[in-house]
This record gives C-alpha cells, sequence and structure tokens, in this order.
C-alpha cells in the first residue's frame, strides 16, 4: 500500500460519540457500572499527555497536571455522589479515579524517558492535586452538612 493510499484515519468525534454512549449505556444498567466506564475511558487522555509533555515546560506540566487532578477530582465526586449512597462503592471509585489519574504518565516516550520523565511529572502533580482536591471535597461536603 503507498502512502497516498492509506485510509484516512477515524475522527476523534466518532470515539467521543461511541464513548458516550457506552458511558450512557452503562450508566442505564447500573449506575456505578456507568462511573467505572466513565473512568476507564478517561485513559485515552494518556495518549495526548505521553506524545506532547517531552516538548512542555514546567509551568505547563505543572498545569495540565493540576487541571487533569481537578476536573478528575470534581467530575469522580459528583458523579460518584449520583450514582450510589454507598460510602464504600464512593471510596472505591475514588481509589480507581487516583489510578487513572496517575495513568496518564505510564509508559512515557522513549526520547521523554531519556530526559525528564514529563509525563511522569504532569501525573504525579494530578495525583497530589487529585488527593488534595478530594480531601477538600470530603471536608467541605461534612462542613456544609
Amino acid at each position: 500500500m503507498m502512502p497516498d493510499d492509506s485510509p484516512p484515519p477515524v475522527p476523534r468525534l466518532y470515539y467521543f460519540i461511541a464513548a458516550l454512549f457506552i458511558v450512557a449505556a452503562s450508566w442505564w444498567l447500573w449506575r456505578p457500572l456507568g462511573m467505572i466506564v466513565a473512568i476507564l475511558l478517561t485513559g485515552k487522555c494518556r495518549g495526548f499527555v505521553v506524545r506532547n509533555a517531552p516538548f512542555w515546560r514546567t509551568g505547563a506540566v505543572l498545569a495540565v497536571g493540576v487541571t487533569w487532578g481537578c476536573i478528575m477530582a470534581l467530575g469522580i465526586t459528583a458523579a460518584s455522589g449520583a450514582a450510589t449512597t454507598s460510602v464504600v462503592v464512593r471510596v472505591l471509585l475514588q481509589l480507581e479515579g487516583f489510578f487513572a489519574v496517575g495513568y496518564v504518565g505510564y509508559a512515557p516516550a522513549p526520547e521523554d524517558r531519556m530526559m525528564y520523565n514529563k509525563a511522569g511529572q504532569t501525573a504525579r502533580a494530578g495525583m497530589v492535586c487529585y488527593v488534595l482536591t478530594c480531601v477538600l471535597l470530603a471536608i467541605s461536603s461534612r462542613w456544609i452538612h
């Protein structure tokens, strides 16, 4: 096959629509299952981080990590509150979210691993921010009630 004859790549929009459909269907079956599937599908963001992290400056590594950790903590906390009333299931979903935040830096690109492992630094910043945001949300939810 010649380089000009290669099939066009599948647009990311199709993946996003399929992911939303899968999450909605699993949420309809059992809400905690919908949460599990949604958290697992966030692993798709890993490609963006691993591909681009070697070219980021320190501020960008920190900004992406903090933003990723905060978004995941807020989203998982809010959705797990809607999905279940069980404290044990909420804690397990929060733990899965912690691993999902750390997964974005797993197996960095070879050129990044030899230099500074910026994908790993992004994941570590996100994990720290995730834990801090979850703790602050837990404290504030107890304080409000």
